[in-house]
């Protein structure tokens, strides 16, 4: 598991900031800048913020430059 703090999140950029969140957490993004952060530099979303009564999560994945080798 990997842990951020509220300041990396809030510098981090995401879609879909919430009033909510800032005023909750002190960044306007949790799981969809997380999951950016968690990522690494580069990284996409795949899937953006889903909510549900009792989490929110988000999907981010790398871009390689370079074409990943399949296995034959």
């Amino acid at each position: 598991m990997l842990v951020h703090s509220a300041q990396a999140l809030a510098e981090q950029c995401a879609p879909a900031p919430s009033s909510t969140v800032l005023a909750a957490t002190g960044t306007p993004s949790v799981a969809e800048a997380a999951a950016l952060l968690s990522a690494g530099p580069g990284a996409v979303l795949v899937v953006g913020k889903r909510k549900s009564p009792r989490a929110t999560c988000a999907i981010a994945r790398q871009i390689h430059k370079t074409p990943v080798p399949t296995a034959l």
